[in-house]
């Protein structure tokens, strides 16, 4: 793998972050969801105790990466604001993490359905 293709894909994956937290979130619900027989409420089930170890700790991996990312990926944008202009890829993977910013925006305020965003962050 050149030098060119390994930071493509490490921006990649660094815009993917708010996406694949929100299917993170979703996916331990679900688990919970499983384990409980109902959807889990907020300050009464902890995820911890119901949702296997890896998958907690992916998660909240992934929510660490998260508040590291918005200003990496914001400074990375305005450092190379040319490239980013130019390059059409560029902009489109900047484009997928503000609709992810977005979107979790979204969840966790104006829409939660199941209020899973509201039991997450219990």
């Amino acid at each position: 793998m050149t030098g060119r293709a390994r930071i493509e894909w490490w921006f990649s994956a660094l815009c993917a972050i708010p996406w694949l937290l929100i299917v993170g979130v979703y996916t331990e619900a679900c688990v919970g969801r499983l384990v409980l027989s109902r959807w889990p409420r907020p300050m009464f089930d902890d995820p911890k105790q119901f949702a296997p170890a890896p998958l907690v700790w992916t998660v909240n991996v992934l929510e660490l990466s998260f508040v590291v990312a918005i200003p990496v990926l914001t400074g990375l944008a305005l450092r190379n604001w040319r490239k980013v202009l130019t390059d059409w890829r560029y902009s489109v993977l900047i484009g997928v993490f503000a609709a992810g910013l977005l979107a979790i925006f979204i969840l966790s305020t104006a829409y939660d359905p199941g209020r899973v965003w509201k039991w997450f962050w219990d």
